[in-house]
Formats: C-alpha cells, structure tokens, sequence
C-alpha cells in the first residue's frame, strides 16, 4: 500500500510541474510576440487574421487584441492588457469627473458633496470613446414588455411606486402569476426589479416621491420628463429618461467598453478621479506630484545651510 501512495503522490507532482511549465511557456510565448515592437527601435508585425485581414502595427496593446489565444495563462495576460488601455482614455474620462462632480455640487455647501449622488451604469459593447455623461438618468433595466406595453414615451409622468400594480393570480399549481396586460392596454411603460437602494436617487433626480398604496398617487408626488425611451447600449439595453423638469442635483455617467475587464478597470479609474475632485473641493489645496514638494524642501534646506556661519 505505502508504494502505491507514493506513486500516486509522484503522478500528481509531476502533473503539477507539467501545469506550471504549460503556463511559463505559454506566457513566454505572448511576451515574445510582443517584445521586439516595443521601445525606439521596436519592429512592425504583420497580423493575419482567420478572415483574411491583414494589420500592420508595432502597438503592442493591438497586436495581442488580434491574437487568438485558447492557453488560460496566455488569456489571463492578452485580457490584462486590454484593461490597461484605459489609461490612453484619461483626456476622456477625467474632464467627465470633473463634470460630474460640478453637477452635483451645491456652491453654498461644497464640503456636503455625496459621490453617491452620481450614478455610474456600466454595459458591455463599444470602446471607452463611447461613454457619455446623460442629462438625465439611465436605468440599467429594459423596459417591460411582455403584454407588448411600450418602450417610448414623450411628456411622461413617472410614478416611483413600492407597492404592485397588478392583482395576483394563482393557476392550478397555485402559482403566482402578475399579468402585465392592463399596464400594457393602458399605454402604461414599465420598469421594474429596482434596487431599494437607488429609491433616493431615482426620487432626487426625477423630483418624485416614493408612493407606497395606490390611495397616495396624486400629481404632486408624480415627476415629469420630456421623453422616456428603452435604447440598444451595446449588447444589452438601458431606459433613458431625459428632459427631466425639476431634476435634482445628481449626475449620471454611461460607461462603454469592449470587455468586463476593461469596464471594471474603467470604473475603478473614474471613481478614483471623483474621490481627488471631491478632496479637492472640499479643500482647495493642491500639492504638485513627481517628487515636487521634496525638492523644493531641499532647495530651501539648501538655501537656509549656506545662511549658517
């Protein structure tokens, strides 16, 4: 028995080593094919690809887009690359920021800035070009639609109701069933599965109050925009509403971007960008990066030692 362990033992050792040397190999491999178009002297390549298109191009962020790659470790390194293509879209995605936050902020209290008054909706389609700041608000949900209600409204009056709209039915397995028909008939659009957590939001941009018993819907808790409409975003679709009268100081930023790596990355960009803007305005000092404050000490310690006898 003990020799048969130790075999085995041997077996899922080496298939260990086996994995690893996989890994190295298949990475050494991707770094190869970029190596030498990297620095001044970096060398064109030509990609072909199965459909016969031919790039010539020494940027090494295209040449591994352009790669087909099955190796999981290779993957992992062509998708890492991708994120970090977000970086050439600081010019874009800064002056956003900055936007955003200009939007929200109330001049007369500048240090009660809430991040959480901006909004950031993230679908997969598109390159980071195609992100955008929404005069108004987007919801990440597509419209109901099932009883064929519709997916466009002009001069529409929102309601942000807590309570359901149609009666449950039960069928023979004593199910429950919402039939969406009667909003359908009534040209009444839809969006439903709302975060409880974006209820504050939603009411603050949209100007509407929360209405929990159909008793309680009256016109002054009701919000109005110009046009409510569900549009295709990529490879999935989002319910814009613009127009909105008395719209809330809130901000909402459209993120686009080829990947879920690359919209994370994105993400993670833009919120950074917002937290110095917040810092910034809550207090206006700005202290200059590149070892500057550094240097300037030790110009001054300089200065002041040839003032000593």
């Amino acid at each position: 028995m003990p020799p048969k362990v130790k075999h085995e033992l041997y077996k899922e050792s080496a298939r260990k080593k086996d994995v690893r040397s996989t890994n190295i190999e298949s990475a050494k491999a991707v770094a190869d094919a970029v190596r030498t178009s990297l620095g001044p002297r970096g060398m064109d390549k030509m990609v072909a690809s199965p459909t016969g298109e031919v790039i010539i191009t020494n940027d090494g962020a295209t040449i591994l887009q352009k790669m087909t790659v099955t190796q999981p470790a290779a993957k992992m390194l062509v998708e890492l690359s991708k994120s970090q293509v977000v970086s050439q879209y600081s010019s874009l995605l800064s002056p956003m920021a900055v936007d955003a936050v200009l939007k929200v902020m109330d001049p007369a209290r500048p240090n009660m800035l809430d991040l959480r008054d901006i909004k950031v909706v993230s679908k997969v389609g598109g390159t980071i070009d195609d992100s955008e700041m929404v005069d108004g608000m987007v919801f990440d949900q597509k419209a109901a639609k099932s009883a064929g209600g519709p997916t466009r409204m002009e001069d529409a009056k929102i309601a942000l109701i807590q309570f359901q709209i149609s009666p449950p039915k039960t069928d023979i397995e004593n199910n429950v069933i919402v039939s969406d028909y009667n909003q359908a008939k009534a040209k009444i659009m839809v969006v439903r599965d709302i975060e409880r957590d974006e209820i504050e939001l939603i009411s603050k941009t949209l100007g509407c109050l929360p209405i929990a018993h159909v008793d309680n819907m009256k016109v002054e808790k009701l919000g109005s925009a110009k046009l409510v409409q569900e549009v295709e975003v990529g490879k999935g679709r989002v319910v814009k509403v613009t127009g909105i009268e008395n719209k809330g100081r809130t901000a909402t930023v459209l993120l686009r971007g080829s990947n879920k790596m690359v919209l994370e990355e994105a993400d993670r960009s833009l919120h950074d960008a917002l937290c110095v803007i917040r810092c910034l305005v809550n207090k206006r000092f700005l202290i200059a990066g590149g070892s500057s404050p550094e240097v300037q000490v030790s110009m001054q310690l300089t200065n002041w030692s040839k003032t000593l006898t």
